[in-house]
């Protein structure tokens, strides 16, 4: 997407850097970032997972929805409570909704990291709306 920036970590830190383009990318990977702390790549840093957890992609308009390939959410109330919305306001919504309390867990994350483990993810069944 045109415009797309990519921030090695809290894109609103001091002295953050925003980069464009695959230079960007790979720079939320890099072997050491330094900002509010020192960030080291180690052994048993997950591929998936940005070298500080806190890199950021800055997009500057809507994302269109067939770049959307799902919905991640805190719990299953809190699907629930979406999908009770988009009904009364006759909207429907075929994306799948996965429920990943972990991932809302910043703490955790940051364990999971060391250990090379995702968050745990489940897929929402709703008999009704979800695709």
């Amino acid at each position: 997407m045109p415009g797309v920036l990519f921030s090695q970590r809290n894109a609103a830190g001091a002295n953050a850097v925003h980069l464009s383009g695959v230079e960007g990318f790979r720079a939320i990977y890099a072997p050491v970032v330094v900002g509010k702390g020192r960030w080291v790549r180690e052994g048993g840093h997950p591929p998936w997972l940005p070298t500080d957890m806190q890199a950021e992609v800055l997009i500057p308009d809507a994302v269109p929805l067939v770049l959307v390939s799902g919905l991640v959410v805190k719990s299953e109330d809190v699907a629930k409570r979406f999908l009770v919305q988009l009904r009364a306001a006759k909207t429907e919504f075929r994306l799948p909704i996965i429920v990943s309390g972990e991932m809302f867990d910043r703490s955790l994350v940051s364990r999971l990291r060391i250990g090379g483990r995702r968050p745990l993810e489940e897929r929402y069944r709703d008999d009704r709306a979800n695709g």
